[in-house]
Formats: C-alpha cells, structure tokens, sequence
C-alpha cells in the first residue's frame, strides 16, 4: 500500500476511510478548542490534529489564540465594573 492510501485511510478504524473536516470545523474551532471539538464532534484528538493541518493549523490556532485573549478582557472588563475598580 502506498503512503498516500495509508494516509487516506484512518488507521485506528481498522481501515476505514478517514472521517471528513465538518463543514463548520473551521469556523467552530476558536471558540471550542481541543476538549469542545472531542466533545462536539465526538472524534479522537489525532483525528482532529489531521482537521487542523488540513484547514491550516497556524491561522486556526492564531484564532483560537485570539478569542481566548478577547475572552480574557471581557472577563477582566465585567470584573471591573463589578468591583468599580478603574481601568
């Protein structure tokens, strides 16, 4: 078997043809992360590394860099305004 069919193949399913990026995988991937995307779309974390370099690991992960610190401010801003404390 060549290395290409082997790729295409998932492994860990005993041959099975490997499952397919979700439509919504790229879109749904900052807000969810590593533990969301297991629990939302119920699939093994190395089935969703392949997701991430098929869809562009580094601009997914930037993203998800991104929404983690827009987060964080809000969090830190609703602190703040709770605790009347100043910018």
């Amino acid at each position: 078997m060549s290395s290409s069919a082997r790729e295409a193949l998932d492994s860990s399913k005993g041959g099975r043809p490997a499952r397919p990026v979700p439509a919504d995988f790229a879109a749904r991937w900052p807000q969810v992360g590593w533990e969301g995307a297991t629990l939302e779309w119920g699939t093994h974390s190395r089935v969703i590394a392949r997701w991430l370099a098929e869809c562009g690991r580094e601009r997914l992960i930037a993203a998800r860099v991104a929404f983690l610190e827009s987060q964080r401010a809000l969090r830190d801003r609703e602190r703040r305004k709770t605790y009347g404390m100043a910018r």
